[in-house]
């Protein structure tokens, strides 16, 4: 995925829309009160501006960034996924952050959990997740 490559102190302008068959149909999403199901949304537009690996948290390394909501509708559940390096360029691990109910053309500050891991040192965005919850009703 080069062209999705976002460095530390990168800043590009990516849309992603196409959604390929090898990613999830659905996701379970953990919550405090446990784990939901959700379904994947097709043809939903997001745009990535920023992503930065931050090495000053006490609890671990984070990946802060910005999405844009392109879309005139809300998005119920979005998950992005992030690729982890060491110097050698080998892959070490995943970042994750989500968010409930992106607001339509909305921005999201995104920061993923902790990443504990002290050898990384450059991360890829992967794919984005997006999606409404199941509410088995």
């Amino acid at each position: 995925m080069a062209d999705n490559d976002v460095g530390s102190s990168d800043a590009s302008q990516n849309i992603f829309t196409s959604i390929s068959s090898s990613e999830p149909s659905t996701l379970l999403v953990e919550r405090p009160y446990g784990y939901i199901s959700t379904k994947r949304y097709n043809d939903v537009d997001l745009s990535l501006s920023s992503s930065e690996l931050d090495k000053s948290q006490p609890e671990g390394t984070v990946i802060r960034g910005l999405v844009r909501n392109v879309n005139p509708k809300e998005i119920g559940v979005v998950v992005i996924v992030f690729n982890l390096f060491d110097a050698s360029g080998n892959q070490v691990g995943n970042a994750y952050a989500s968010v409930d109910f992106l607001s339509p053309r909305t921005n999201w500050r995104f920061v993923t959990e902790p990443i504990l891991r002290s050898d990384v040192q450059f991360h890829r965005f992967a794919y984005f997740f997006t999606g409404s919850y199941e509410t088995g009703l």
